[in-house]
């Protein structure tokens, strides 16, 4: 299961509020915090090795994105509803140590994306799991609602130069897409999975959005489809037909020398 990102940065927030022009962050909270189209968001401290703290991350719920989305269309009434949900799954977050688990691993690794992965291989991690589904399902049923583009998932294939080649999910199809316009977030090394959303904002129009995603595990990665045992009898006519499949290459471990 592919999936976008549970959780997102303030800065995440005011690029969706102000997709295109100049706006900080702080005005951007400030002034959807007053109209209560978005969550409290979960604030957790950061401790040194010490002990000691040394300053705070702050992760608001993705359903945020859509209530924002919802919140610029015109839609307040429906941008309230989704923020109280986003609120709900920030609760539960808290309660299962989901967050505070987050932010010990982003302090270390500095990218969200990491952070998750890592939290996912915690003892959270089933709690974790459950609550990016809740919200694949959520944000899912919201598009539905409101006619939102759902996400396109597809990994980083290639890299050249300028261009990176995404192989899009349950598809035989490669998109060239030039790299400036992977976010920033985005770690740009073949592999890496983006979530992609279309937004028509005008007739002849659209705005892209692209944010990492994460693999839950199920899904054929181009990097991992089957190929045939050395026993195995091909078909060589539907074997020429068919598009090459790239295996990623096995770590060797190689023992200490005595």
């Amino acid at each position: 299961m592919l999936a976008e990102l549970p959780f997102v940065s303030a800065d995440e927030i005011a690029a969706e509020y102000k997709p295109v022009g100049p706006i900080t962050t702080k005005a951007a909270l400030r002034t959807l915090s007053r109209k209560g189209v978005i969550s409290l968001g979960i604030e957790t401290s950061l401790r040194g090795e010490r002990g000691l703290m040394t300053g705070s991350l702050h992760l608001y719920s993705a359903c945020n994105l859509d209530a924002v989305r919802l919140h610029r269309r015109g839609d307040d009434a429906a941008a309230l509803k989704v923020a109280v949900r986003a609120g709900q799954i920030e609760q539960i977050a808290v309660r299962e140590r989901v967050a505070p688990c987050i932010a010990q691993h982003w302090q270390r690794t500095s990218s969200l994306r990491e952070a998750l992965v890592g939290t996912l291989a915690s003892d959270v991690g089933p709690a974790l799991r459950q609550i990016i589904e809740t919200t694949s399902d959520e944000r899912s049923a919201i598009s539905d609602d409101a006619e939102i583009e759902k996400p396109l998932f597809a990994w980083i294939l290639k890299l050249h130069g300028e261009i990176a080649d995404l192989r899009l999910d349950h598809a035989d199809t490669t998109l060239p897409l030039p790299t400036a316009d992977l976010a920033p977030t985005i770690a740009a090394r073949e592999g890496e999975v983006v979530a992609m959303r279309w937004q028509r904002v005008a007739p002849g129009k659209t705005l892209l959005t692209t944010a990492p995603a994460i693999d839950l595990g199920g899904d054929e990665s181009p990097f991992e489809q089957p190929l045939p045992s050395d026993a195995a009898r091909v078909d060589v006519t539907r074997a020429l037909a068919a598009s090459p499949t790239i295996r990623r290459p096995q770590r060797i471990k190689i023992g200490a020398s005595t």
